[in-house]
């Protein structure tokens, strides 16, 4: 850009507990490697059967860290948690320190890093029956796992990916996108007359979920300035499953 702004005009329009984003000296683009070995075996003239094994890794995926953090020490905290059987005071992370920020000019400084990365593994068979006597249809079963450190949230103001900035290898666990269990069916049936019917039929285990804190009096259980979503205590980054879930989708058609 041929016009700079002089250094000062930056500070004096520079607003108190602002929250700015800057980007990591390092910071590089990300890239993914990816492995398929696949087997396909004819069965019978219209129908195939397929195997194989899908790996895909990511590197250098883009985090956002709070760099203005004091180092985290411990508060206690009264914890009442009947579902799990948890009564007490118990010395929890904090990183509110001796005063608001070590840099007090600024509120959140969101660091943009290139540190991420993301590990996909899926085993998967399939079925194929090409359209022969009326009849067509596709099936196949997926068995896989995503393992990450966290996703970055998309908006340039919202912090964080990790839950503690100075130990972002505490948060490597089951990714937000991972589906242990997938099932797909699709078939095509002309039956007689015109008459056709269809059908999809979606059938997947629960994705992993994250327990977090909300509210005015456990909004910023951590102390880190961003109220509303710190994680539970004693639960990991997706420690919990969701519901699993079925779709059928059913048409029927007549043709002129």
């Amino acid at each position: 850009y041929p016009a700079v702004f002089p250094r000062s005009d930056i500070i004096q329009t520079a607003t108190p507990g602002a929250t700015v984003v800057v980007f990591s000296p390092n910071f590089a683009a990300p890239y993914v490697q990816q492995v398929n070995v696949e087997l396909e075996r004819e069965l019978l003239p219209d129908i195939s059967i397929s195997s194989g094994w899908m790996y895909t890794k990511a590197t250098r995926l883009r985090s956002n860290e709070d760099s203005n953090l004091f180092p985290p020490t411990t508060r206690p905290v009264e914890i009442r948690d009947p579902a799990r059987n948890i009564f007490g005071v118990f010395d929890l992370t904090w990183f509110g320190g001796p005063s608001s920020r070590p840099n007090p000019f600024f509120g959140q400084i969101d660091e943009f890093r290139s540190d991420n990365s993301s590990a996909y593994h899926a085993f998967f068979v399939q079925a194929n029956k090409r359209y022969e006597h009326g009849l067509q249809f596709l099936a196949n079963y997926t068995f896989s796992k995503l393992i990450d450190r966290g996703a970055a949230p998309g908006n340039q103001i919202l912090c964080c990916t990790s839950d503690n900035p100075f130990n972002p290898g505490d948060e490597r666990g089951l990714g937000r996108r991972d589906q242990k269990h997938r099932f797909n069916f699709a078939a095509v049936w002309d039956m007689y007359r015109g008459w056709r019917l269809n059908s999809i039929i979606k059938i997947g285990g629960g994705r992993p979920l994250t327990a977090t804190v909300t509210g005015a009096n456990g909004g910023d259980l951590n102390g880190n300035g961003a109220r509303g979503g710190d994680r539970a205590p004693f639960f990991g980054r997706n420690t919990i499953y969701g519901p699993d879930y079925s779709t059928v989708d059913l048409a029927l058609h007549k043709i002129f």
